[in-house]
């Protein structure tokens, strides 16, 4: 059975890198923050992953930064940042 993940990272500088699409800045910000905390969520489906976020997100202003980035497993686009996290 698929695992629905979310990675979550409450960390700004972060959020620009992957905001940014730079890897290699967020693998070398990893490496110098070596403390990078971040929470692994599974989830058993998308609708239940995507749940999740619409109250995570809640009362955020899109226009805004967050100060936090969520990576999906499953999207093309954050694998590369996910990679970087799972091989720490």
């Amino acid at each position: 059975m698929e695992k629905f993940v979310a990675y979550i990272i409450e960390d700004s500088e972060a959020e620009s890198l992957v905001d940014d699409n730079d890897v290699e800045g967020f693998r070398q910000y990893v490496i110098e923050e070596s403390c990078l905390d971040y929470d692994c969520i599974e989830f058993d489906s998308e609708e239940e992953r995507s749940g999740f976020l619409r109250g995570f997100f809640h009362g955020c202003d899109e226009r805004a930064p967050a100060g936090k980035v969520v990576l999906l497993s499953g999207e093309e686009c954050y694998e590369p940042f996910i990679e970087i996290l799972e091989n720490l």
